[in-house]
């Protein structure tokens, strides 16, 4: 603080001043300064340049009451004031061996009183040391150098008050002065400060409240007085306090070095345990230099406001480096807001959307404030809507080059939702590919036809009897059949049962049950609609919503490298949000989609709580392949992984200590990634008239795209006169 200081009174001119406040605002202990306007951009860089991390506001209002009969007043004068304060240094707590810091004291005196209506400030008005008044500081230390005085410093330390005090006292001492010659000073901590920066400062304290606590206010102000004792030395030096007053009173002035200054007043150590002392909610984190401006910007996504000191900004992030997004924080924190801004942006912009929504509540707030131009853009898959589900079909393909990779897509999803892989069941695995790939020829087959084809008999005769592929055909018609009896007793159930438990649910059968499905994930990307995918998880059980969730991620991943046959100019962006998507995706899954989605014109946006959730493998994909990390608050142990992904000057406090709607953001500018820092995320976008849009909306999307159980129930009937027939 001292090089602040100095930079302070050396800016301001003869006649100018400042101040400096230990004050209590709105239950909170704060450090102010009072400067004029003409000074607080220079205060500001002062501070920035010796704290980057330190956070400044401007305050525009009285921190003093009208004088009036509640209002005391005393104020202090260092004696003598040609000797300086008691260094920081020597306040060291030999018993605990750690650092005390001298300022503790005054920020604990001027807290509000528990219960009562008293406040207290504390006040130091700095104006510069005059020529005159550094020449005779100088001239009384070279009178008292004398070895007479050598054996009497009580009264060498009165005389040096008098002599540099008022008018009248120090008219007294000229006689006394004229007795001894002046002798050179030697090196000494008093010529050290009166060498240095010298300011004239009055220290004046004040304490206020209603009438019938003036006692306890006149108390309050001998409180204080008695904290600037830490500052003194024993029997050098002192603060002389003067009567108390009413009203609001300046009292003489004592000659202090910035150092002395820098004593009393500084930013607060670690060592200060105030419990009202008001600290930064957030580190200052200065955004990108190169940051895209508003023209920049023009048609850009907006992710928020900028929090840093008082830059207004709007942070954007470009079409041209919208690449892949991660969001991560806690419940509650404010990634559903950022999602629905982001949202909303690419609906009113006409862009392609997908949002899979395992809790209803994302969708629902985002239905509420689609544009209305968009309402026949919409498709909502709401598992809640029992009486006209939207259908899928994920075994439904014409064209045989593409089954294996539908296949593989298909089996990575079951493997997330049935939790086993390659090393723990491989023969369990080899059979569900078989059985995926035979159903994958069949014209009407469904999700459902799984269990059907490993449980029946003669519907695995019917499909094995019209499959092409030799490889697939030998393993049915030669392999299965080659199975011992407690083989095949114990390999069929290990599938089916975990089937079961899925086609159990009467809301998953509806879903995917019908061969035909009512949606076409291609069309709805080429044609740049809003997918919205309400799973309601409370309501169908988080074992159909991880289905559900993995079967739509892996049928978009398959529409968007079906996208080959297109040139890629003709491959407009399709948005994609996936909240909480450890429930569902897996990293095989994710790693595939996003080496490949962005070359076939699919930009993710995964959201998700806490990475525990997600296992290394999983997140070592999505730390390698986005290009935007967004945090919110998280975890401690989550903020230690996340500091070292966002990078440089982050720390893990600084994620644990955001508030709520404040992010750190590291966003690619250039294809570069840039520095971390702070965003505060829009509000939601509102309207007051969405009510009867949103109800068009979900009756357009219900005629279009909905299926009644009936015709599903028609269609499931069919198939099983097909069984028996066979």
């Amino acid at each position: 603080m001292r090089g602040v200081l100095v930079d302070l009174v050396s800016s301001i001119g003869k006649r100018q001043s400042f101040s400096l406040y230990y004050a209590s605002l709105e239950g909170e202990t704060q450090l102010l300064m009072e400067l004029q306007r003409s000074q607080l951009n220079a205060a500001e860089k002062y501070l920035k340049a010796k704290y980057p991390d330190v956070e400044t506001r401007r305050l525009d209002r009285q921190l003093l009451p009208i004088a009036g009969d509640g209002v005391w007043s005393r104020s202090l004068r260092l004696k003598p004031d040609i000797e300086p304060l008691i260094l920081r240094k020597s306040y060291e707590d030999q018993m605990q061996r750690n650092f005390i810091d001298p300022a503790s004291s005054l920020l604990q005196v001027v807290q509000d009183i528990p219960n009562k209506s008293v406040s207290s400030v504390i006040r130091l008005r700095i104006s510069p040391a005059t020529t005159w008044q550094r020449w005779r500081a100088k001239w009384i230390l070279q009178r008292t150098s004398h070895p007479w005085w050598s054996t009497r410093t009580a009264l060498r330390d009165q005389y040096a008050h008098f002599a540099n005090g008022r008018l009248w006292p120090r008219l007294l001492t000229w006689p006394i002065a004229f007795m001894f010659r002046r002798v050179a000073a030697t090196p000494s901590d008093t010529l050290d400060k009166l060498n240095s920066t010298l300011s004239k400062t009055s220290i004046d304290l004040f304490a206020w409240g209603p009438a019938d606590e003036s006692s306890l206010a006149r108390k309050q102000l001998d409180v204080m007085a008695g904290a600037f004792r830490e500052f003194t030395h024993a029997g050098k030096t002192d603060f002389v306090p003067t009567k108390v007053r009413s009203g609001i009173r300046t009292g003489p002035t004592s000659l202090l070095s910035v150092e002395d200054l820098a004593s009393i007043w500084h930013l607060p150590t670690t060592t200060v345990h105030t419990p009202t002392l008001a600290r930064p909610v957030i580190r200052q984190l200065p955004p990108p230099v190169n940051l895209p401006t508003a023209e920049q910007g023009r048609g850009a996504a907006r992710v928020g406001r900028i929090a840093f000191e008082q830059d207004q900004r709007i942070c954007y992030l470009p079409k041209s480096d919208r690449l892949h997004c991660l969001i991560t924080g806690k419940s509650g924190c404010g990634k559903s807001t950022l999602v629905h801004n982001l949202v909303t942006h690419d609906a009113n912009s006409g862009e392609g959307l997908s949002v899979i929504d395992p809790h209803s509540d994302l969708v629902s707030d985002i239905i509420e404030t689609l544009p209305k131009s968009r309402t026949n853009d919409v498709v909502l898959m709401d598992v809640a809507d029992r009486s006209n589900p939207v259908t899928i079909n994920p075994l439904a393909c014409s064209d045989p080059l593409r089954r294996p990779l539908i296949a593989s897509s298909l089996l990575t999803a079951l493997k997330k939702v049935f939790g086993f892989d390659e090393t723990s069941a491989p023969r369990l695995i080899n059979t569900l590919r078989y059985t995926l790939l035979a159903l994958l020829e069949q014209p009407n087959a469904t999700m459902l036809d799984i269990e059907r084809m490993l449980v029946n008999k003669n519907y695995r005769k019917h499909v094995s009897g019209r499959i092409e592929d030799e490889k697939v055909r030998s393993f049915w018609n030669d392999e299965v059949p080659s199975w011992s009896e407690r083989y095949y007793n114990e390999a069929i159930p290990a599938i089916t049962n975990k089937i079961g438990q899925y086609t159990a649910n009467p809301i998953t059968r509806a879903v995917l049950s019908d061969p035909k499905g009512s949606i076409d994930l291609r069309q709805i990307i080429d044609q740049q609609k809003i997918l919205l995918v309400s799973l309601s998880q409370g309501l169908i059980g988080e074992d159909a919503a991880k289905l559900l969730g993995s079967l739509m991620l892996a049928g978009i991943q398959q529409a968007a490298m079906s996208r080959a046959d297109m040139a890629k100019q003709d491959r407009s962006f399709f948005n994609v949000y996936m909240d909480e998507y450890p429930v569902y995706a897996s990293a095989e899954a994710l790693g595939d989609l996003l080496a490949q989605s962005r070359k076939y014109g699919i930009r993710l946006n995964a959201i998700q709580q806490v990475l525990t959730q997600s296992d290394d493998e999983l997140m070592a994909v999505m730390f390698g392949n986005v290009n935007t990390l967004i945090s919110f608050q998280t975890a401690f142990d989550d903020a230690e992984v996340l500091a070292n992904q966002l990078g440089e000057p982050l720390e893990p406090t600084d994620l644990l200590n955001l508030p709520k709607y404040h992010a750190v953001t590291r966003m690619a500018i250039d294809g570069i990634p840039a520095r971390p820092f702070i965003v505060q995320t829009l509000p939601p976008p509102t309207s007051s008239k969405k009510t009867a849009l949103a109800a068009a909306i979900r009756k357009v999307s219900r005629a279009r795209y909905g299926r009644q159980l009936k015709a599903c129930s028609s269609l499931a009937d069919s198939r099983q006169q097909v069984d028996s027939s066979n």
